[in-house]
């Protein structure tokens, strides 16, 4: 009984995550298909997914002539968003680091005893160079990218 009402549950849930608006755009003569509102001047076509009634609406657009306020916000919505995962990933590239480091830091302190050590130290210490030069590259690579958006959202309010 319980796994049948866990069933129904869950057909339901998965029946309504297919529902949604979804934009057909001609781009250079090649039909895409996306999420978001076409770009600016082209005409586009609406297409709404409801799964629950097992239909499926259509309403063509015209083009605007000049940029509105709506592009506007979803380019600036994007742009946002994309700032956010940058960090975020700076974030993920900061505590791997740190993580790969303590474990070779926890290294070092069994080398300290010999001469073999000493040598195996020496590699640890390369080791973590090498590791903290790979996650800063990462890291100024998306700082790179968030001061481009930064530029990008700037440009966009002129």
């Amino acid at each position: 009984m319980v796994k049948v009402v866990l069933f129904i549950l869950s057909m339901i849930l998965v029946n309504k995550t297919l529902a949604g608006t979804v934009y057909k755009c001609t781009v250079d003569g090649i039909i895409k298909y996306s999420q978001i509102p076409c770009g600016d001047g082209e005409p586009e076509k609406v297409i709404i997914l409801d799964v629950m009634s097992n239909s499926i609406k259509s309403t063509q657009k015209q083009p605007q002539s000049t940029t509105s306020n709506n592009d506007y916000i979803i380019k600036s919505h994007i742009i946002s968003n994309k700032i956010k995962r940058s960090e975020a990933n700076i974030k993920k590239y900061q505590k791997k680091m740190v993580r790969e480091l303590n474990v070779l830091k926890a290294r070092t302190y069994n080398a300290n005893n010999n001469l073999a050590g000493a040598v195996y130290q020496d590699a640890l210490s390369t080791e973590m160079l090498a590791v903290t030069n790979k996650y800063q590259s990462l890291i100024d690579t998306e700082t790179t990218n968030i001061n481009r958006l930064k530029l990008k959202a700037n440009d966009l309010k002129k």
